[in-house]
């Protein structure tokens, strides 16, 4: 990446190493306008790193982020002032998203303490239980049979209710606190499991959803096979839920590697949101996908529109043909869930199966619904 870099600058323009990933350059003489300029270049850096670098048979992908200070920007323009300005542009920019770029100012100060703030609150929910896992059952779509639930993590904040993942999921991606939140929600998902059966409830499985960070940790799927062990829980029974936007990336090998490991040992593989990606036949068989979840924008309005049932149609046949289960998800009615039936889909998941409740409410939920109780599954 230096040697990129270096050859992209001025022989005049000094480059160096202030840690083991953050690469400092120095840049003289910038035309007016200043800023615009230093994007302009921040950008070119950018694309000169977005080649590939090959070792041995072996491809990596290098994703730069860049803190930007310029004279102009810093309250006295010393040299110390711009380093200390450029290092927390680009610590807000590396915690942003990847591939950012971002120019220091005065209010940059704040943003980043208010960030803190927040990395804060959710280290410490994460650690007293304020965040947990709630569940969502999937049934037959005739609704005669439990098939699973699905975990999904909630935030019961102090003086501010509960609050629903889309609200604090960025955050806890931002603060690096993806892999915690996966540890707590499948701890809570397997102690759920095992709830369920000394209660006599026939839950064929639980599915729990990691994010491409998470799946990109080498040591992941030796965690969760430790902890099914542990648990007491076989294999088959967990289901491990991937967006389709995770595995359409196509140079994700070490994600390849870590749902390989997981499938080969008995765990079963949900592609989640399908539909709203392009996911090739060839990425589903190299994933070892079990399931597609039809996603909801797709299920809307199905009993309306001609086109949508055409569509789910032709992902029915698609998956029926691979050889892979279908659950459509977010079916709110009905009229949604008679139509899903007609056409094929076996499973659904929704609010006309029922909301997300809390570990306690499953257990009367299931004490409610028939074929629950036949057999234990352990």
């Amino acid at each position: 990446v230096v040697r990129r870099l270096k050859d992209a600058l001025r022989l005049e323009d000094p480059v160096a190493s202030l840690d083991d990933d953050t690469i400092a350059f120095a840049l003289r003489n910038i035309k007016a306008p200043e800023t615009e300029n230093l994007l302009r270049l921040a950008r070119r850096l950018q694309g000169i790193c977005d080649e590939p670098f090959s070792e041995n048979s072996s491809r990596f992908y290098c994703t730069v982020s860049l803190g930007v200070a310029a004279e102009l920007h810093v309250p006295d323009g010393t040299a110390a002032s711009l380093v200390q300005g450029a290092e927390r542009a680009v610590e807000f920019a590396s915690s942003s998203s990847p591939g950012s770029v971002r120019v220091f100012s005065e209010g940059l100060i704040s943003e980043r303490e208010d960030e803190r703030q927040r990395t804060k609150a959710l280290s410490n929910a994460l650690e007293t239980g304020e965040i947990f896992a709630w569940f969502q059952p999937q049934m037959s779509s005739d609704g005669n049979r439990i098939i699973g639930f699905e975990a999904l993590a909630r935030w019961d904040r102090p003086g501010h209710g509960l609050i629903l993942p889309g609200s604090f999921l960025p955050d806890i991606q931002t603060a690096g606190l993806s892999q915690r939140l996966a540890d707590v929600v499948l701890k809570q998902a397997l102690t759920a499991l095992n709830a369920w059966d000394a209660a006599g409830f026939a839950v064929p499985s639980v599915s729990v959803n990691f994010s491409g960070e998470e799946l990109r940790n080498p040591r992941l799927a030796d965690y969760v096979m430790w902890e099914l062990d542990r648990f007491d829980i076989r294999p088959e029974r967990l289901v491990i839920e991937v967006l389709e936007s995770v595995i359409a990336e196509r140079h994700e090998d070490a994600i390849t590697r870590t749902l390989k490991s997981l499938s080969q040992a008995g765990c079963r593989i949900d592609l989640d949101d399908f539909g709203t990606e392009f996911t090739s036949i060839i990425n589903i068989r190299r994933f070892n996908v079990s399931r597609i979840k039809i996603d909801r924008c797709l299920v809307a309005r199905l009993d309306n529109d001609a086109d949508q049932r055409r569509m789910v149609s032709a992902l029915l046949s698609f998956s029926a043909k691979l050889g892979i289960q279908a659950l459509a998800e977010g079916v709110e009615t009905e009229r949604e869930r008679e139509m899903l039936r007609k056409l094929g889909c076996p499973h659904i998941q929704g609010y006309v199966v029922a909301k997300p409740m809390p570990l306690g409410e499953t257990l009367l939920w299931l004490d409610d619904i028939p074929n629950t109780a036949d057999a234990q599954h352990k």
